[in-house]
């Protein structure tokens, strides 16, 4: 919550709160050099009384930093006495944002080879006109130097859709900032942080480094941005270290082939360590099934070997148990006829 009395408070209920409630009942005043004559006068001279009072305590403060990406209060109070400079409305409603669009006020932001808009993050794919040429040559030249897409993550926000975290003094609602998704490359991040900076230092924009969700704010300045370009200014030459996105992805990819070939030299080893495994397992297999055989074989011959002994012990047996009991015969014979013989 806002601290009351505090001046972000002050200016909320002086400068946005006026405008938004008056956006229900009437189209809110055009971004036009000149104020239209049905609006009234007092919200105007309460919003511009307010503004001239913040902008005189801005000046009171101490002298001003060193240029950087850390935002501050000084750094929402100058992005607002822009929109007031512009005499931008802060749009309250969903139906505002359309109106606008739809008048001309603000343009759509479709994407291109260059740059690309987060689907589940920009609701409203519109902004001022100088915010989309700001958004095209930065990602050209982005592209070109990192050799990945810029990616937006949010453009014009009416007051009614503004996330909890965000600052009830924003210029969202305005249709001047943007918010760019910070990458992974460090050397891409470095790059952009110089280039914001080096704008910033210009007095074309307000740039601030975010956390939460991580993102680079940005507020463009649109008269001052058409001055420094009618002037023909250009980019500063900024070296950047090839890590991005693709870099890493090629990384990756030589990785997860490395790992692959490894994975499939393990597979192929295993394989053949088992193959050996196999064949070893067969050859003693074999050698024992070899072995078992000539056992058999040699069991079989003394087998037989001893048959054929038992044989022939039996026939020499039998062959002499027939010998004796033919010279029985005979002999008994011969004394049947010796006693018969005795008896006649």
């Amino acid at each position: 919550m806002v601290p009351w009395g505090s001046p972000d408070w002050r200016f909320y209920h002086t400068v946005i709160a006026p405008q938004a409630h008056g956006a229900h009942n009437r189209i809110m005043e055009f971004p036009t050099p000149m104020q239209s004559p049905s609006i009234p006068s007092a919200p105007r001279l309460r919003r511009n009384a307010a503004l001239s009072l913040l902008a005189i305590a801005a000046c009171a403060a101490p002298g001003a930093k060193a240029q950087s990406l850390l935002g501050s209060h000084d750094s929402l109070l100058k992005q607002n006495e822009e929109a007031r400079e512009h005499d931008f409305t802060y749009l309250r409603t969903t139906a505002d944002v359309r109106e606008y669009a739809q008048e001309g006020f603000l343009v759509r932001l479709p994407g291109n080879s260059d740059y690309e808009l987060a689907t589940d993050e920009v609701s409203f794919p519109y902004a001022r006109p100088e915010v989309k040429t700001f958004v095209e040559r930065l990602s050209d030249q982005y592209h070109a130097a990192c050799g990945e897409r810029l990616v937006v993550t949010s453009l014009t926000r009416p007051i009614t859709r503004q996330p909890p975290n965000a600052s009830v003094i924003s210029v969202h609602p305005t249709g001047m900032a943007v918010d760019l998704r910070r990458s992974d490359s460090s050397g891409c991040r470095q790059w952009l942080e110089t280039v914001l900076l080096d704008l910033e230092n210009k007095g074309v924009l307000e740039a601030t480094r975010e956390q939460y969700p991580p993102h680079y704010h940005v507020a463009v300045f649109p008269n001052p941005y058409s001055q420094y370009l009618a002037e023909g200014n250009t980019l500063p030459e900024i070296q950047v270290a090839r890590s991005t996105r693709e870099t890493a992805s090629r990384v990756r990819v030589a990785q997860a082939r490395t790992t692959v070939r490894g994975r499939s030299a393990k597979v192929a080893k295993s394989r053949s360590s088992r193959s050996r495994r196999s064949a070893v397992v067969a050859s003693s297999h074999r050698r024992s099934s070899g072995r078992a055989s000539v056992s058999r074989v040699a069991s079989h011959r003394v087998t037989s070997k001893k048959s054929a002994r038992v044989v022939r012990a039996d026939n020499r047996r039998v062959s002499q148990r027939r010998s004796t009991v033919v010279r029985a015969k005979q002999t008994g014979s011969r004394r049947t006829r010796t006693s018969s013989a005795r008896t006649r």
